[in-house]
């Protein structure tokens, strides 16, 4: 009995060391599935992180387009305002020419009809009507041109 009794302890012995083994040889075979695992999610998290990436540099690219179109479409803006504030002062210098032309031709009329009265006054043969028609141009032009310097 106590022969059977030591054998079977040598096979309990035996069993649990070859269980223990077992357990050591399951536990490296999950440590390894779990490392496979990790290296897998390590890579597709690599794959997102390099995707996500290049969606950023994607945007960065259109931001960049975006500006330099709003730039260039500002850019043409202020040429346009430029050109038309340059067309309006040209309009507005030309007007000024015109009003000063006019004006030296008013002063220029005042001074004949000056010239013809003092002519008519002294010509003997004048009469008081020639005296009094280049008075009345002289009021004319007067008139004129006083209204046209207002």
């Amino acid at each position: 009995a106590e022969k059977q009794a030591k054998e079977a302890q040598k096979k309990a012995e035996k069993q649990a060391k070859e269980a223990k083994k077992q357990a050591k040889a399951q536990a490296k075979k999950e440590k390894k599935k779990a490392e496979k695992t990790a290296k897998e999610q390590k890579k597709k998290d690599k794959k997102a992180a390099k995707k996500l990436e290049k969606k950023v540099q994607k945007e960065k690219k259109a931001a960049k387009k975006t500006a330099a179109a709003n730039k260039k479409a500002a850019s043409e803006k202020a040429t346009k305002e430029k050109a038309a504030k340059a067309d309006k002062l040209a309009a507005e210098k030309k007007a000024a020419a015109v009003k000063a032309q006019n004006l030296k031709d008013a002063e220029a009329s005042l001074k004949a009809f000056e010239t013809k009265k003092k002519n008519a006054q002294l010509a003997e043969k004048s009469t008081a009507a020639d005296i009094k028609k280049a008075e009345s141009e002289i009021l004319a032009a007067s008139k004129k041109l006083a209204e046209m310097k207002k």
